[in-house]
Parts: structure tokens; sequence; C-alpha cells
């Protein structure tokens, strides 16, 4: 079981160079300073795996620290732990943009991002407080990341370089 942060086709790339090697991998979203919390008291596992008869064996496993876990194709699993953290930057940066512009119109950003926050399509726990940018490296990382991988692909992908 491979639990790591690593950038979209590294167990591609373990596959193909260990033919003989068999694995599953659930990309891990811990928190800076909460890793062991966040672990044994989480609301999901996001793993794959080739053989889906280890699914109940993987799903045992993980039984002690939750009930959720959900099997998906590989770069699907790879690209969750990307995707999770570039929301989070999305995040992070709308609101310190509404807090610029709350400035400019006398408005509390604080008080504007717990009102958002009580749109059941938000909900509390948004990633909508004003403030520094990224609280830890992973983060920025991940934009990074998707950056460079968005480079080598030509594609255009607007959001991603527009975080700051």
């Amino acid at each position: 079981m491979i639990s790591s942060q690593h950038p979209i086709g590294t167990c591609a790339q373990l596959e193909a160079g260990s033919p003989w090697l068999r694995f599953a991998c659930s990309p891990e979203n811990l928190r800076l300073g909460k890793a062991i919390d966040i672990f044994s008291r989480t609301d999901r596992f996001i793993v794959w795996t080739r053989n889906d008869f280890k699914h109940p064996l993987l799903e045992k496993l993980f039984a002690p620290f939750t009930s959720q876990v959900i099997f998906m194709h590989m770069e699907s699993a790879e690209m969750v732990k990307h995707a999770l953290n570039f929301f989070l930057d999305v995040s992070i940066t709308f609101i310190n943009e509404v807090a610029q512009l709350c400035e400019q119109v006398g408005a509390d950003p604080g008080k504007v991002s717990s009102g958002l926050k009580s749109d059941i399509r938000i909900g509390s726990k948004d990633y909508l407080g004003p403030g520094g940018a990224f609280a830890g490296i992973t983060l920025a990382k991940d934009v990074v990341t998707l950056t460079n991988y968005v480079a080598t692909k030509s594609e255009i992908i607007n959001l991603i370089s527009a975080i700051k």
C-alpha cells in the first residue's frame, strides 16, 4: 500500500518499472500538524488497485478508520489529491479577492465569509477565511504540479494560472 503525495503518473511509472510488483495506492490527504488525527478519523479513503478482488481486504484494512473506501482508476485517484488541493487553493484565492472588495465597500470580510458558509451549498467547513494564502506547502505544491502538467500537454486552463 502506497500512501503518499505524489505527482500524477507516479504509480504508472512504478508499475512499468516493476511489472512483478502488485500494490494499491491511497493518495494521502493529511493536514499540516494534524497527520495522525486526520488519518485516524478520516471521512474517507480514496484507493486504487488493479485487482478488484482485493477490495474487501482493503476495506477491512481501513475499517478501523472509516467505513467509506472509494475505489477508482489509478489516474483518477492521483488526480483527486491534486484536484482537492486545487479546489482549496481556488477557495482561498476567491475569499481573499472578496476580502479586497469588502475593504473597498466597507464590508466586514469575516461576516461575508460567515454568510457564504451559512449557505448549504457551501457549508461551514469550507476554506473561506480571508487571510494568508496557503497554510502549508502542499496546496502551493499542487498548483505547481498541475501547472507543470498542463504545460507539458499544451493545454490552456486559465483557473490554475489565476491562483495567487
